[in-house]
């Protein structure tokens, strides 16, 4: 599933949030990865990298439990001004080549993420890798 935001303020924030009372679950139809090999992967539709994929400007993401993406549950790539609270991610099926959680990458940046719950992870929960702006900063702020 891919959210891209095009806002220019919190006012145009596009969300994605469980509805008061509902529990919302992201899963893949091949948990396990049977069918995902080098040469299938790119063409079987079981075979998910990634259940959710952010990019773009002001998003927020908040009530969700998701889980098995085969590379990492979610991406926040790229783009600015992004929130991800209060979702739960986890494994609920072994797969090997399984890595992080969550994955922010793609200079993105003013990243949030607060009060979520990562449990049964392969490698880590969360990997920052590649965000820092022309200027070698970058801002991604984790609460708990």
């Amino acid at each position: 599933l891919r959210i891209t935001g095009a806002g220019a303020s919190d006012e145009e924030r596009v969300v994605l949030s469980a509805y008061p009372g509902e529990h919302p679950v992201l899963d893949v139809p091949a948990p396990d990865g049977a069918g995902c090999t080098a040469d299938t992967a790119m063409t079987n539709p079981d075979c998910v990298r990634q259940v959710l994929r952010i990019s773009g400007t002001y998003t927020q993401v908040q009530g969700l439990t998701i889980h098995n993406g085969l590379a990492y549950h979610t991406e926040i790539t790229g783009g600015a001004h992004h929130v991800f609270a209060c979702n739960s991610l986890s494994e609920t099926i072994a797969f090997a080549m399984r890595s992080d959680m969550l994955k922010i990458d793609g200079k993105a940046s003013d990243i949030h993420v607060r009060n979520n719950d990562f449990s049964r992870f392969r490698s880590q929960a969360i990997d920052i890798t590649g965000v820092s702006d022309d200027r070698g900063s970058y801002q991604v702020h984790v609460y708990k």
